[in-house]
């Protein structure tokens, strides 16, 4: 077997969007790969017969991100921008979206239909006839109808604008976006073929999501107002009757809606109050004429969707979707995201239960289909019958390739806390009676969890001769609301736990060289990492990534900070600055003696850039050894969906790190 080196994942295939036809014969999806040049990926739309269990390329123009079926001729939409025109327009400010079609049965694409909007989400009500979920900016209203010469004119008046930003609402950016302008998303129906544009909701109501029955359309958003609100409304309009009423207005988060019967709605909701932000939300119905909300089932505390880590995804997945009255979403239980059904009559059924994560899936009249990843392979997918079947082995090669590493289970305790679960990956031919530096590294969220899904950058580490470990601290994902809530207790009982499951390592493999121990994380990880050196000098050299060092900036500067911060500390930043300074690794920069490389990105504003460069300057004013490496570009995906060639440059950075830093 081959070592799994650094560049590995260029050629990796990353798989989403996974649908169902109309006819339940095929299942399309799009497959991602890394260009040759490692500048970006190429994606592009394949679809398997269920009944022959083959599978085609569709489309090899590199560029199809999404799609949608047609329910009458069985076609495939998706958006591009082949044509120079249209790629021209788009470049220069105009709301614009290119469909083509393609038939499963083979044969070239050809251009479909033009909307004059920028779309988010589609829903083909026939062939002709779509609802749409599209940005709407008042600049641009009505911008379809202007003739060429005003159209000019106006893209003009557009591109002077870019130059300066007025804002006056938060938040004002999203990580990875640039500043929020006037836009908010619309629903809006669409005719292909008199080009008819008629918008449902208003321009003061910001929707997140839609769901179509017949002719009732279920959507959850927002008014807009000044601070974005952390709950959001829930309304249904007739789109015959072109009546609209709202269902749920009082402070819930409403995380998704589908019809149970004609009369019942099922709901997944959150109110938030005991364990703010981080929450696992209940499951409802609300009846629609008397508009009562009761429970439906006890409990879970769970969380909807997966958090189980891995740097070896792509693309939009959907992790909840209904179908004939039934519920089916992804959880995150323990270190596994299995897939659960709830059935109308409250029952709860474990589908799937994976030594893995369910990452994206689709049902159609009762088939079931998934991907995901399962005992170390990347992912594939599967239809469930009786029982699971795999499709697909598009990345079969890999396993059969390289070297790829067990994780072994370790658990530890730290005193007075409960038992935490982590794994430890042994080197690549390795042997008892030799040393080997250990890499510990530790997850983003917090609420989130590492398992034993395959991980690029620590397969990539343990070929290359590093002991690496990881675990699962209090804060994580995947064991109920309590253990995962350490509001106000950053950097004490996780840290504790942490510290306990190093010491657990060491004890467990003597062949670990403590005085090469390296200390690395991402996001909270990186918040972890900065922390960890302010209080303990037993690593040989850390890597903080995407970090936070003081949680007075991240709350005032950041697309989250604002709710986030408050939340997590437990503390008001104007009446509690001690508590927030307290928890802030800043504080403790004097104490540092480890070296600290950092890894950021200049368009990450969830974690933005000051959280690196103050303690970047501050370890250098002091004298310490430090390095910084900004990514140019990139936002807080870096790691998991950033350019391949930055993504490698990352590794490299902090596997050189390490390198450079043994004794």
């Amino acid at each position: 077997m081959k070592q799994l080196t650094l560049d590995a994942f260029k050629d990796y295939k990353f798989l989403s969007g996974l649908t169902y036809s109309p006819c339940g014969q095929y299942l399309s999806y799009q497959v991602h790969q890394s260009q040759k040049n490692l500048k970006d990926y190429d994606s592009n739309l394949w679809i398997t017969n269920l009944n022959t269990k083959i599978h085609r390329p569709y489309t090899a123009s590199n560029d199809v991100k999404g799609h949608t079926w047609l329910p009458q001729t069985n076609q495939i939409i998706f958006p591009s921008l082949k044509s120079p025109d249209h790629k021209k327009r788009v470049e220069a400010g105009e709301p614009l979206t290119v469909y083509y079609a393609i038939n499963p049965l083979g044969g070239e694409s050809q251009a479909y239909m033009e909307i004059p909007l920028a779309v988010g989400k589609i829903h083909a009500l026939t062939d002709q006839k779509f609802l749409l979920q599209a940005k709407y900016d008042p600049f641009f209203d009505r911008f379809h109808l202007l003739s060429k010469e005003d159209k000019e004119k106006k893209l003009e008046v557009y591109q002077e604008s870019k130059d300066y930003e007025v804002i006056e609402k938060i938040p004002f950016w999203s990580n990875g976006g640039t500043y929020k302008r006037r836009a908010i998303n619309r629903l809006y129906l669409f005719d292909a073929t008199s080009s008819e544009l008629t918008p449902i909701t208003g321009p003061d109501f910001n929707v997140d999501s839609f769901k179509l029955k017949d002719n009732q359309v279920l959507y959850t958003g927002s008014p807009v107002q000044d601070k974005m609100t952390l709950f959001n409304e829930l309304h249904i309009v007739d789109l015959v009757a072109h009546k609209s009423r709202p269902l749920i207005q009082e402070d819930l988060s409403v995380q998704y809606a589908y019809f149970l019967d004609d009369q019942t709605l099922g709901l997944v909701v959150n109110d938030r109050k005991t364990y703010g932000l981080n929450q696992n939300p209940s499951f409802k119905k609300l009846d629609l004429e008397s508009q009562t909300l009761t429970d439906f089932i006890p409990h879970l505390d769970q969380a909807i969707g997966n958090s189980v880590g891995s740097d070896c995804r792509l693309g939009a997945k959907t992790q909840i979707t209904d179908d004939q009255g039934k519920l089916y979403f992804v959880t995150t239980r323990n270190e596994n995201a299995p897939l659960y059904c709830l059935s109308p009559d409250g029952s709860l059924e474990t589908l799937v239960d994976p030594q893995g994560s369910v990452d994206d899936l689709a049902v159609h009249q009762g088939q079931v289909a998934y991907i995901a990843m399962v005992n170390q392979h990347l992912n594939e997918i599967f239809t469930l019958n009786k029982a699971s079947e795999q499709l697909t082995e598009f990345n079969a090669w890999v396993n059969e390739a390289y070297t790829i590493i067990q994780p072994e289970e370790v658990k530890s305790r730290a005193p007075e806390g409960p038992e935490i679960q982590g794994w430890v990956m042994l080197p690549k031919g390795y042997e008892e009676d030799k040393i080997y530096p250990a890499i510990l590294n530790i997850h983003g969220g917090p609420k989130t969890v590492y398992g034993t899904v395959f991980y690029h950058e620590m397969q990539a580490w343990a070929n290359a001769g590093y002991m690496v470990c990881f675990c699962n601290p209090r804060g994580s994902d995947g064991r109920g609301n309590n253990f995962a809530d350490i509001r106000g207790k950053y950097g004490t009982v996780d840290y504790a736990d942490i510290m306990a499951f190093a010491d657990q390592v060491i004890k467990s493999y003597p062949s670990l060289d403590k005085d090469n121990f390296f200390v690395t994380g991402g996001s909270y990880g990186g918040f972890m990492t900065n922390w960890i050196v302010g209080h303990t000098n037993r690593f040989k050299a850390g890597a903080s990534q995407r970090s936070i060092s003081n949680w007075m900036t991240e709350y005032g500067v950041t697309d989250i900070g604002y709710f986030f911060v408050p939340d997590q500390m437990a503390a008001d930043p104007f009446d509690d600055y001690e508590k927030m300074w307290f928890h802030s690794p800043l504080k403790y920069v004097k104490n540092v003696t480890t070296p600290l490389l950092f890894i950021h990105s200049d368009m990450d504003y969830r974690c933005w850039i000051p959280e690196a460069l103050q303690m970047f300057t501050a370890l250098k004013d002091l004298g310490q050894e430090t390095k910084l490496v900004i990514f140019k570009g990139e936002n807080h995906e870096l790691s998991r969906g950033g350019k391949p060639n930055h993504r490698l440059r990352r590794l490299s950075e902090i596997t050189n790190w390490f390198n450079d830093h043994l004794s």
